[in-house]
């Protein structure tokens, strides 16, 4: 039968048409095939089939048209050659070769992970021991400038332009590589300034010292304020700004979230998220969720609920990034480890206290 005829001529037909998203496409497909199929097989190949192509290839098997089924079994191979040598139609009832999404329109990337660790993610979140971030409060983009280079001086750069404190406020710079540890503090902060790193965010208070006078014609004078953001805001040298969050939320990295504690209360960039605890959730989660944000199972529910970009990029999806109750390590000499090799990148060491309950030196800190 040719395959045209499987397609029904709804919404997934005229999902086609070129204003239709490829997610959109890609969501009512996936549906289309579990309402559609009594019997769908997915053949992961463990070696590229189209070397020319570069890409990775899954071969789709569905059968019985008219049926519909809840799960996929999952069959592996190391390359085409393989595809005679299939385990038989009896092993699609080992749990270990079976799939069974929440939402067939929901990512497919979990399948990419073993199937012991799939089983594990789905007990937690069956037990409400794996919940959304947003349960814990409200997620929002930092500040835009239009021109980080021109609204962001370092300490030494705003001494050279005379700028007076009301005309500043302490921000934490661009980009997210500075994140590490359980916290932001203030030292932190003195030590990235002290690198000319930009801790200062120019907004200016009514009236303008003289010096800010300076610096916005000094602005106007090499077209600051021609720029989107700048013309769209008036007057266009006052930076909207999102309140103080409680915990800082990095937008990508190559392995898990960074949650980190805002201990030096300062204002953040739209390269990073703010986290804003709801009331009564504040100083237990400013305590317990950089700590749960390194829990194995919050990493794993990250990586799979991501997107992935070159170079091992991943780019959270926010209505999915899921945390663990963490059972975190009370010991001080413990939790300064778990931050010293957070800080240093040792993402496997600092999450292994954190994702054991069986520590002698940790203790579920869940109430």
């Amino acid at each position: 039968m040719p395959a045209s005829s499987f397609v029904p001529e709804g919404d997934w037909a005229s999902s086609s048409q070129p204003n239709c998203s490829a997610s959109t496409m890609r969501h009512q497909f996936a549906v289309f095939l579990f309402n559609s199929f009594a019997s769908i097989e997915l053949v992961f190949f463990e070696r590229l089939v189209f070397k020319e192509a570069e890409a990775n290839v899954i071969l789709l098997l569905a059968d019985g048209h008219g049926g519909s089924t809840s799960h996929a079994t999952i069959r592996r191979a190391r390359d085409e050659s393989d595809l005679s040598d299939l385990s038989s139609p009896s092993s699609a009832a080992d749990p270990e070769n079976t799939w069974s999404p929440l939402k067939p329109e929901g990512k497919w990337t979990e399948l990419l992970a073993p199937a012991p660790a799939r089983a594990k993610l789905a007990v937690l979140r069956n037990r409400a021991a794996l919940t959304p971030l947003s349960e814990w409060g409200s997620i929002r983009l930092g500040a835009v400038t239009g021109n980080n280079s021109y609204f962001t001086p370092s300490p030494l750069h705003a001494r050279e332009l005379a700028l007076e404190r009301r005309d500043l406020v302490r921000i934490s710079p661009s980009g997210s590589a500075h994140l590490h540890g359980l916290s932001l503090t203030s030292a932190m902060l003195t030590r990235l300034g002290k690198k000319e790193r930009g801790t200062l965010l120019f907004r200016p208070r009514e009236p303008l010292s003289f010096a800010a006078k300076s610096y916005v014609q000094m602005g106007r004078e090499i077209g600051v304020d021609l720029a989107y953001k700048c013309r769209a805001r008036k007057p266009w040298y006052i930076v909207p700004l999102p309140p103080v969050p409680n915990l800082l939320l990095t937008a990508m990295n190559t392995d898990s979230p960074r949650i980190v504690a805002n201990a030096a209360r300062v204002h953040h960039l739209n390269s990073v998220y703010g986290v804003y605890l709801l009331d009564g959730l504040v100083q237990l989660g400013t305590e317990l969720l950089p700590l749960a944000g390194l829990n194995s199972a919050s990493m794993l529910s990250a990586e799979l609920s991501g997107r992935s970009y070159g170079g091992g990029i991943l780019s959270w999806n926010l209505r999915n990034v899921h945390v663990a109750r963490p059972f975190a390590p009370t010991h001080p000499r413990a939790r300064r480890r778990t931050a010293i090799n957070q800080r240093r990148g040792r993402t496997l060491s600092a999450a292994w206290p954190v994702s054991s309950s069986n520590q002698k030196r940790s203790t579920a800190l869940w109430a």
